[in-house]
């Protein structure tokens, strides 16, 4: 389910979907940075279809950069109602972010899946998705 980037200096990220009647929940693992955040767009992006809701799981990040902020605000700016977009971040140092940036005035927080999942009315059908089928849109030039 959850598939290591093909991408050089990224070992450590992982993104992976994850269906429940209608909600996608992308799990997210490892550091998101400058470097992985394009790889959170490009899961987002691609479960943009979700039709009642789209939930990024921040459970297994170690570390998340204004970057990775970035991409979650820029994805909950895209969401049409009645569609909705949600983060689990029950990590310390992610939820003290968020305060401070006052990301929880904006964007849905919950502190498991299975909390996000029951506000969003959904039961587990699964079927699973390998983010290496998908192209990195940004390329950064590396030394």
């Amino acid at each position: 389910m959850t598939a290591a980037m093909p991408v050089e200096g990224c070992e450590s990220f992982t993104v992976a979907e994850r269906w429940f009647d209608g909600v996608v929940v992308i799990e997210a693992a490892g550091s998101v940075d400058m470097l992985t955040a394009p790889w959170l767009t490009v899961a987002i992006t691609g479960a943009a279809q979700a039709p009642h809701g789209i939930i990024v799981d921040l459970s297994a990040v170690e570390f998340l950069a204004l970057a990775g902020t970035r991409v979650l605000l820029t994805a909950r700016a895209g969401i049409v109602p009645p569609t909705r977009f949600g983060v689990v971040a029950k990590a310390p140092a992610i939820g003290r972010l968020f305060t401070l940036l006052g990301i929880g005035d904006v964007i849905d927080l919950y502190p498991t899946v299975e909390d996000a999942l029951t506000a969003m009315n959904c039961t587990a059908t699964r079927r699973s998705f390998d983010v290496r089928s998908l192209a990195l849109p940004i390329v950064a030039d590396r030394p």
